[in-house]
C-alpha cells in the first residue's frame, strides 16, 4: 500500500547508512 511505502520512506531518512540494502529487500517485495 502507499501509507506502507510512506512510512517506510520515513524510516529510511534516518538510515542512510543502510538504505541500499533496506531499498533492495523493500524492492524484492515489489
Amino acid at each position: 500500500s502507499v501509507r506502507l511505502v510512506q512510512d517506510f520512506l520515513e524510516l529510511a531518512r534516518g538510515n542512510t547508512e543502510n538504505n541500499l540494502e533496506t531499498c533492495g529487500v523493500l524492492g524484492a517485495f515489489l
